[in-house]
This record gives structure tokens, C-alpha cells and sequence, in this order.
């Protein structure tokens, strides 16, 4: 892992997220390099390099000259509200104004113009500001989850849930851009697999497609879902968190997809709070005997 100043400045802070990202291999790509854009008494403009702690050299005349020779680096790039202000005036981002948290993730402002009727974009933002952005994800997440109980699993209150499940923490992914690495938030509803299927309507078992009787036997239409949660593979790098699994105790069916989905994630929520272990045991009974079978 490369320890660089700025990297090390982070990588020691405590942020809110779960152990998982933190022990990625890949953490440290979420930190880059910060500068900050100063000006003098002078009227002069300059950029204080933070890794490097040296003297600033004020060798611009103007912000924008300072911006956009750093941008070319690829550096993150900040400058205080007082600047912000001064070069930008009201057209500061308003979203912003006054919230300290979302003004450290990253701020979007509009100034000088490059038509008749458009204006340039300019953004700033701190080195860390992409764990930051999974920060704010995973305490919105946790707010969804404290309205979460046994008795919000009814289709009434599928919007809720649906969110819920689809951001849910265990369903996250990592994933590479190039050599950076991010995050994928909102995976719940990727991972899960659905279908139309013919039930047995005495035995509730799933026709199969290969029986002989399957085009001549009575059945029932239901929808079937099964899917699982992310798999942590701590022993190759590049798949360290990389895809889900079948997890056969959440398979779940109901008469609409409604049904089916929210029984899904019904199961979901049973096995975070430890109480599917019947279909837990059932599962692993049943793989057993499929590894069994397989080795002979």
C-alpha cells in the first residue's frame, strides 16, 4: 500500500462504515491528492500542496488560472467559502449553503461563462470525499433499517421496503474503474433472481420443466424469487468483494411479484436478526447431500 502523506492523513481518520470496506484491500485508492487554492494580499493566487508542506507560491493572477492548471493533474481540489464567495457570488451552490456536511463531500458552482447562455461548472471537494459519499449512503441506509420490523413486510408498504433491501449494506459491491475502485450502493434488486413458475397446487413443490407430465399435470402460477447476499472472498484481491451468492434459505414465491418479493425480503430481515435458522439448516442439509452426490 503506497503511504503517502495524504493517504496516511486519512486512512487514520475513524469513518462511519461497515468493517467490510475497510478492510478491502482497495481502501486506500478512495483517497487522492488534496491541494488548496489560497490568495494573497497581493491579489496574487496560489496553490498549497498539502503533501509536501513547502511555502506557497502564488504564480497565478487568477482563480481560474490556478484551477484549471491543476485540474490537468488530476487532483482534488479545494478552496474556502470566503473564495467561494468572492468568485462565485451568489451563484454558490445553494444546496449547500449552510450544510457543513454536505459542503465537505463536494461543492458545484457556476461561473464564467462560455457562451451567450451557458456558464462553466467548477467543483471542490477533499481528498476523502469519495468515503464520504459512502458515509452519508450507508447512515441513510441505517435510518431506513431502524423503521425496519417483522410488521413492515406487507405489499401496503412494498416502496419502503423495496428501497430498503436495495441499498441494504450486505447486498453492496465492490467494483474497479480503471485502477480506482468504487462502490456499488444500490445492488439489493441486481442480485435477486425472478421468475414465473407452475406450482404443484397439494405438494407446493416448483414442475419441473423436464417432467414428462409437466404440460399435462394441475398447477398454480407463482413467482419465485432466490438471490443472496454479497460473498467477502479476503483471499483474492480482485474478487474481494465482487458478486453474490444463492443463498437457498431466502428463496420465496407468492401468488403476484409483489408477494414474492416482499416474502424475499422478509427472509432477509429474519436472517440479520438470526431467526431463519430452520431454513438455514434445511439449506445446508440439503447442500451436504448435493456435495455428496457430486463426489461419488
Amino acid at each position: 500500500m503506497k503511504k503517502d502523506y495524504f493517504k496516511s492523513k486519512y486512512l487514520s481518520n475513524t469513518y462511519n462504515l461497515p468493517d467490510f470496506i475497510k478492510r478491502s484491500p482497495h481502501y486506500h485508492t478512495h483517497f487522492e491528492e488534496e491541494i488548496e487554492i489560497v490568495k494573497n494580499h497581493d491579489g496574487k493566487w496560489g496553490i498549497i500542496y498539502e503533501e509536501k508542506k513547502r511555502a506557497v507560491y502564488y504564480d497565478y493572477d487568477t482563480f481560474f488560472e490556478a484551477y484549471y492548471d491543476n485540474t490537468k493533474c488530476g487532483r482534488c481540489i479545494w478552496f474556502s467559502d470566503e473564495i467561494a464567495h468572492e468568485v462565485f457570488g451568489k451563484s454558490r451552490d445553494k444546496k449547500s449553503e449552510g450544510n457543513k456536511k454536505t459542503s465537505n463531500i463536494a461543492d458545484i458552482f457556476f461561473g464564467k461563462k462560455c457562451g451567450d447562455r451557458c456558464y462553466r461548472s467548477f467543483s471542490r471537494h477533499h481528498g476523502d470525499y469519495t468515503i464520504k459519499r459512502l458515509v452519508s449512503d450507508y447512515e441513510e441506509w441505517l435510518e431506513k433499517d431502524k423503521d425496519i420490523d417483522i410488521n413492515k413486510f406487507t405489499v401496503e408498504n412494498i416502496t419502503e421496503i423495496y428501497d430498503w433491501l436495495n441499498t441494504h449494506v450486505d447486498f453492496w459491491l465492490e467494483k474497479k474503474f480503471g485502477k480506482k475502485y468504487s462502490w456499488n450502493t444500490e445492488n439489493g434488486i441486481a442480485s435477486i433472481w425472478a421468475k414465473p413458475v407452475k406450482i404443484d397446487p397439494e405438494s407446493r413443490k416448483i414442475l419441473e420443466v423436464y417432467a414428462l407430465d409437466y404440460r399435462t399435470r394441475p398447477f398454480v402460477t407463482e413467482w419465485w424469487m432466490e438471490g443472496g447476499v454479497h460473498v467477502i472472498n479476503e483471499e483474492e484481491d480482485e474478487r474481494y468483494c465482487t458478486e453474490n451468492y444463492h443463498d437457498f434459505a431466502l428463496d420465496d414465491s407468492g401468488s403476484t411479484y409483489d408477494e414474492a418479493f416482499i416474502n424475499f425480503a422478509r427472509n432477509v430481515w429474519l436472517q440479520s436478526q438470526g431467526l431463519l435458522k430452520d431454513r438455514e439448516e434445511k439449506r445446508d442439509k440439503y447442500l451436504e447431500k448435493i456435495f455428496k452426490d457430486v463426489s461419488k
